[in-house]
């Protein structure tokens, strides 16, 4: 199933070790996060395909998300357990 796939496949096979490679802090609070932020676009691109982000020039998707990503990847998050 979906569940099933993602929390083994993607997310410990594809993300987690991209997250240990980097030397990440907080690895299990950081690849769920990078996760949602890749997932949803996968999905609104090429499944939904919705505009203007289905037709966006790949360069121009990389340019509006990467700074999300980079700040999942390295940026100051909130204290575990809320703000």
């Amino acid at each position: 199933d979906g569940r099933r796939l993602l929390t083994e496949g993607f997310l410990p096979v594809l993300i987690e070790p991209i997250g240990q490679t980097l030397g990440l802090d907080q690895i299990e609070r950081r690849v769920p996060l990078l996760a949602s932020q890749m997932l949803g676009v996968i999905l609104l691109r090429y499944v939904v395909g919705a505009e203007p982000l289905a037709s966006m020039p790949a360069e121009d998707v990389v340019a509006l998300v990467a700074p999300t990503l980079q700040h999942y990847l390295t940026g100051e998050l909130p204290p575990a357990g809320g703000v």
